[in-house]
């Protein structure tokens, strides 16, 4: 699966995923989740009781939040099998990032596994991990060439930030309120992400047409 270049990122920030985490950790905790599925290809959703829980791994769009009811696409891949195996019936016990600053948000369970999500633009990915730090699975294959991601290997987190973000006296702000963030990002990116399939529809449509054009052309 190829990521699909953007013209901009309007992927969470830390800041932001602090503001998940922070209501992740009122709202999930205690939580049983009845159905894990996917919303898309790069979507997977974790449905509650009382709330959903949705992370979204695609280019551009990368985010995680708490949400109303989503649409799932009635397919389930290796690793959401994977999930409803050890995540199943469990309770969420934490909800937490486990490095301030850094896009990586952690789910522990009463099961003793750990789902830890990474949202760090292109190389984004979820790792589930047993009570060791093995990782069990992954939603996406990786191939970093700076730590072990296969199944098996320890877990370990990717390098801190460095360079100018990491020294930066003002991180970035969060372009969503403290309360209710959950539905601020949901409909934030339901209407990007929809605007942008506008988009590239549109695109599609006018470089055939403009194929056309030069085909009838050539013909005359």
């Amino acid at each position: 699966m190829n990521p699909t270049p953007t013209p901009k990122s309007l992927d969470l920030n830390a800041a932001e995923l602090q503001l998940v985490a922070d209501e992740g950790a009122r709202l999930l905790t205690g939580q049983r989740f009845s159905r894990l599925v996917e919303a898309s290809e790069r979507c997977l959703l974790f449905c509650g009781s009382f709330v959903d829980f949705a992370v979204d791994f695609s280019p551009g769009f990368v985010h995680a939040c708490l949400c109303g009811s989503r649409k799932a696409r009635g397919e389930v891949g290796p690793f959401t099998m994977l999930l409803r195996k050890h995540i199943g019936g469990a309770r969420v016990i934490s909800c937490a990032l486990p490095r301030p600053g850094d896009r990586i948000l952690q789910l522990a369970f009463s099961s003793g596994v750990r789902l830890s999500m990474e949202l760090s633009g292109r190389h984004a990915n979820a790792f589930l991990l047993d009570d060791g730090g093995a990782i069990l699975g992954s939603f996406f294959p990786t191939h970093s060439m700076t730590r072990p991601l296969s199944t098996g290997a320890i877990y370990t987190l990717p390098p801190a930030p460095t360079g100018a973000a990491a020294a930066s006296p003002t991180p970035a702000a969060s372009r969503f309120p403290a309360e209710e963030t959950g539905a601020a990002v949901d409909a934030f990116f339901r209407d990007a992400q929809t605007t942008a399939a506008r988009d590239r529809a549109r695109t599609a449509a006018l470089t055939a047409k403009t194929r056309e054009i030069e085909k009838a052309r050539k013909v005359l």
